[in-house]
């Protein structure tokens, strides 16, 4: 098997190179890296890159059935060996492993940014050094902006001298590695978090790390492209969407979109357990059993332990707006306003919003700031779902006056993963309006 390019001169030509091996030479080497694998670090860490990166070959696939592939993002302090471990699993893609050999940069140019992200349909593309400090509020919102709408493939043009335009596919599967995870809603929904832990690199994952990278890793794609290429992938990817189904049965996701992300990381994994037993290599010794404690940790990472699904632009500006209140960036009693019999908070949307925003300008927090229409639209989803908020406008007692107020509720907050903590602390002198007073109000 070789790495054909199409067309013009490809970013990934001269990269990529598929090594032969015979029969008895491919099942060592498989036996091998099926017997070291799994010992680089925690299954909650191994199984969704090795999923992500097998289900990357079908990419086509899954984005015509499930009309998405997600991003996979690999999180951790320095020290933790995220990128090297990344690297291992990109060269099992034929990438090569020379000294000079590098991860892809998201401080790439943005037209380096745009090739790269068009470059394939079905080989992966890996960036390192993801760290939100280190990129400056352009480049960061470029970068994000490609990887949302790499997701679905969308299509971007650019002009050219003559007046016609160039058409860029944004086909390619993406992985990144960095100190941060982003949180913006739109991306987390769209993304397989991994984080590894720093100080966890015992003698045990050294000894398997070089073990794994001392095989022949080029080889792998020769015999498992074939074998993927021949899987029935609806029957297969309808088993991996069963599994989460029953895995989750307790606790269903409400993100059609995360339930779909979830069952391609499961479908690449069987799918590497199949090619194992195909091989006849290690038939017995990969559990799929061990495949559901992990579905769960992803599951509670992106939407919490209830399940509600990602953190959207509300429950982000209310998580500040707490930390604002206990810093008295906020006025109590006249910006919200704390209900302790009925433990629920009153926030004026406006003028709440415009402490927000400028303290998100001065401070750059790297965050998601919508118009004041888009935040009662997800007012108005929440309290229709029975979420966190009671009350989209409701008359409510400020001091002596009375005026209109989103009403919240303290103990959704705290299901949603909200600290509202902050909205509680009164200085000395200062009292919230006892409810007898609000009821006057709603009278």
């Amino acid at each position: 098997m070789e790495y054909m390019p199409i067309g013009r001169r490809g970013e990934l030509d001269d990269k990529i190179n598929y090594l032969p091996l015979d029969d008895s030479e491919f099942t060592d080497f498989l036996t091998g890296l099926v017997s070291n694998i799994f010992r680089l670090q925690s299954a909650e860490v191994i199984i969704p890159i090795l999923g992500w990166f097998i289900a990357s070959t079908l990419k086509p696939k899954i984005l015509q059935r499930h009309g998405g592939f997600p991003i996979l993002f690999v999180a951790g302090t320095r020290g933790a060996g995220k990128s090297s471990v990344v690297k291992l699993f990109w060269r099992l893609f034929g990438f090569a492993d020379t000294d000079g050999a590098r991860l892809l940069s998201v401080t790439a140019t943005n037209f380096m940014l745009l090739k790269l992200f068009s470059a394939t349909w079905s080989i992966p593309i890996v960036f390192d050094e993801f760290k939100i400090h280190d990129l400056e509020p352009g480049a960061r919102k470029s970068f994000t902006r490609y990887l949302r709408r790499c997701y679905n493939s969308e299509v971007e043009h650019r002009g050219r001298a003559d007046l016609s335009s160039t058409e860029f596919s944004l086909t390619s599967p993406v992985a990144v590695v960095g100190e941060d995870c982003p949180t913006e809603a739109a991306l987390q929904e769209r993304m397989i978090p991994v984080e590894i832990p720093a100080g966890q690199l015992d003698a045990d994952k050294r000894a398997a790390f070089e073990l794994v990278r001392e095989l022949p890793l080029a080889a792998f794609c020769n015999r498992f492209v074939p074998f993927i290429m021949d899987v029935d992938f609806d029957t297969e990817m309808q088993r991996a969407e069963d599994l989460v189904k029953n895995v989750l049965s307790n606790s269903p996701v409400e993100s059609d979109r995360i339930f779909k992300n979830l069952s391609t990381i499961v479908f690449g994994f069987n799918q590497f357990v199949k090619f194992t037993e195909v091989m006849q290599v290690a038939e017995n010794d990969i559990d799929l059993k061990i495949i559901q404690p992990v579905v769960s940790t992803l599951k509670d990472r992106l939407c919490g332990p209830a399940g509600q699904g990602s953190k959207v632009a509300l429950d982000q500006m209310i998580h500040h707006l707490s930390i604002l209140a206990e810093r008295d960036q906020l006025v109590a009693n006249q910006d919200y306003v704390y209900q302790p019999s009925t433990e629920t908070i009153a926030i004026r949307l406006d003028s709440c919003l415009a402490v927000f925003r400028r303290h998100v300008r001065e401070t750059q927090l790297p965050i998601e700031i919508l118009e004041v229409g888009s935040y009662k639209r997800q007012l108005k989803e929440s309290k229709s779902r029975n979420g966190y908020v009671v009350d989209e406008s409701r008359p409510v007692r400020f001091g002596e006056v009375s005026k209109r107020a989103v009403v919240l509720d303290v103990v959704g907050l705290e299901n949603t993963g909200i600290d509202a903590k902050g909205f509680q602390v009164y200085r000395i002198g200062q009292e919230s309006p006892t409810e007898d007073e609000n009821e006057k109000v709603d009278g």
